[in-house]
C-alpha cells in the first residue's frame, strides 16, 4: 500500500465532500478512490467515513486523522519545496577544497567572484594539500590537480596546468646544466610527495616519446611552495607547476632547465560524489572555476 497517495486521496475526499469530486480533482476513477481509502481504513484498522447513498460524514476517528493527515502532508510539501529549491538555486553553504597554492590563485578568486554573484551562498573553503575524503569529511567538491584515478566519484575536467623543470642558477653552476633525462638521475630531485610519493617522473621526448625518470632525492614534501622554495635556496632539481614557479622565475630565484622535455601536464578537476542529483550551488560553483580559468595565463582552459 502507498500510504502518501492514500493520505492524499483521504483529504481530497474530505476536501470535494465525495469521492467523484476527489477522483476529478486527482485526475483518476471513482473505483480507485473508493479503493484507497478502504486500504487506509484496513491499515488503521478503523472507519474514517461514515457514507450512504446520499452523503458522507466524517466519524470521529476520521476528523482526528484528517487534522493530523494535514499537518502531515503540509510538512512533506514544504520539505519538497526547499529541496526543488535547491536543485534550482544556489544557496546554503558549499563546502569545497582545493590544494593550498593552487587555491590561494585561482580558488580563492573563483569563491569571491560565485559569492558577489549568489547572494545567498556561503562558501566553506578549506586548503589542504592532503587527500582529503570528500565523503568522509563532508565537502560537497574538491578541486584537485593531477591524473584522476578511476573512483566511484565523478570528476570533470576544467582545464590543465604546465609543469616544468627547475633548479636556481646557483644550483646549475656548481652542478652543471642537465641536457637529457638520463643526468636527472645523478642529481637531487626535489619529490612531491602525492600518492605515488613523487618517484616518478614522466616527460614527452624532442620526439613525441614518453620517457618515465626514476626521481632520486632526499627530500620530499606535500607543498609546491615549499619544494620551490628549497630549489630557489639551491637544494635540488624540481617539477613544478607553471603556477608556483612563476614567481620564483621571474624573481631570478629558479630558471627552467631541460626546456626540449616537457614534463607531463596536470589536469585540473571538480570532484564530486554523484551525478545523480547534483544539487545548484555545485553546478554553478563549478562553471565559476571554469569561466575564472580560462582567463589565467599560467593554466590551460578546458
Amino acid at each position: 500500500m502507498d500510504l502518501l497517495t492514500c493520505m492524499r486521496t483521504f483529504v481530497a475526499v474530505v476536501e470535494q465532500a465525495g469521492f467523484s469530486a476527489a477522483a476529478e480533482v486527482l485526475n483518476t476513477s471513482r473505483g480507485s478512490v473508493s479503493k484507497k481509502i478502504a486500504e487506509l481504513e484496513r491499515h488503521l484498522g478503523a472507519r474514517l467515513l461514515n457514507r450512504t447513498t446520499r452523503s458522507m460524514r466524517l466519524t470521529e476517528a476520521g476528523r482526528t486523522y484528517y487534522e493530523s493527515v494535514l499537518s502531515i502532508l503540509e510538512a512533506i510539501d514544504r520539505s519538497e519545496h526547499v529541496v526543488a529549491g535547491y536543485s534550482d538555486t544556489a544557496k546554503g553553504v558549499l563546502r569545497v577544497t582545493a590544494p593550498v597554492s593552487f587555491g590561494i590563485r585561482f580558488v580563492g578568486p573563483a569563491v569571491g567572484d560565485f559569492c558577489r554573484q549568489h547572494r545567498d551562498m556561503q562558501v566553506d573553503l578549506a586548503l589542504s594539500d592532503r587527500f582529503v575524503n570528500l565523503l568522509d569529511e563532508g565537502f560537497d567538491l574538491a578541486i584537485r590537480i593531477g591524473q584522476m584515478d578511476d573512483s566511484t566519484l565523478v570528476a570533470q575536467r576544467l582545464g590543465t596546468v604546465r609543469v616544468g623543470i627547475y633548479a636556481s642558477p646557483g644550483y646549475v653552476r656548481y652542478h652543471g646544466t642537465p641536457v637529457s633525462p638520463s643526468d636527472l638521475k645523478q642529481e637531487h630531485c626535489l619529490r612531491y610527495r602525492n600518492r605515488d610519493g613523487g618517484r616518478q617522473w614522466l616527460l614527452n621526448s624532442p620526439d613525441g616519446q614518453l620517457i618515465e625518470v626514476a626521481a632520486r632525492g632526499a627530500v620530499s614534501s606535500n607543498s609546491g611552495e615549499c619544494l620551490a622554495t628549497l630549489a630557489a635556496a639551491g637544494l635540488g632539481v624540481v617539477l613544478l607547476p607553471d603556477f608556483i614557479a612563476e614567481p620564483f622565475v621571474l624573481s631570478g630565484q629558479l630558471q627552467a632547465i631541460l626546456p626540449d622535455y616537457q614534463p607531463r601536464s596536470a589536469g585540473i578537476f571538480a570532484v564530486y560524489p554523484s551525478r545523480r542529483f547534483v544539487p545548484a550551488k555545485v553546478r554553478l560553483f563549478i562553471e565559476q572555476m571554469r569561466t575564472w580559468l580560462a582567463h589565467q595565463a599560467s593554466v590551460e582552459g578546458n
